[in-house]
C-alpha cells in the first residue's frame, strides 16, 4: 500500500499582510487569504506550490490528509465526556475504614465528657 497523492492544500494565514513587501500581499490575495485564520483549499500544481513557497513564513499549509486528521482530533477533544460520579456513603457489605473508626470517641473518653458535664 504506497501513500496517496496529494490532492489538495489547505492553507490557513497565520501572520497579517500588515507590513510586508506588495509582492506578498500580491500572493496572498491572489490565494484569497483577505483576513487572519483563514482557511481556503487549492489544488496541488506547480503554480500554487510556487505561491506558497514564496508566503510559506505567513501560512500554514496542511495537505488533505493532515486536515482531515486534525478537524477528526478537534472533534474528539471537543465531545462531551461521561460524568464523572461521586458516591459519599459506603457500598453495603464495606466496613468503615480504620481512620473512621478511630475519629469516632472511644468509652473512655465517654465517661471524661460526662463528668465534665456534671462540674458545670
Amino acid at each position: 500500500m504506497g501513500q496517496q497523492p496529494i490532492k489538495t492544500f489547505f492553507v490557513t494565514l497565520r501572520r497579517s499582510q500588515i507590513g510586508k513587501p506588495w509582492f506578498h500581499r500580491q500572493v496572498l490575495d491572489g490565494l484569497g487569504l483577505k483576513k487572519r485564520l483563514l482557511c481556503v483549499e487549492k489544488p496541488n500544481n506547480p503554480v500554487i506550490r510556487g505561491m506558497l513557497r514564496k508566503v510559506a513564513h505567513l501560512v500554514v499549509i496542511e495537505t488533505d490528509q493532515m486536515y482531515y486528521n486534525r478537524k477528526v482530533a478537534e472533534y474528539e477533544a471537543a465531545k462531551l465526556r461521561p460524568p464523572v460520579i461521586v458516591r459519599h456513603d459506603l457500598p453495603a457489605g464495606f466496613a468503615a475504614a480504620p481512620a473512621l473508626q478511630a475519629a469516632a470517641p472511644s468509652s473512655q473518653q465517654q465517661p471524661r465528657l460526662q463528668q465534665y458535664d456534671e462540674l458545670q
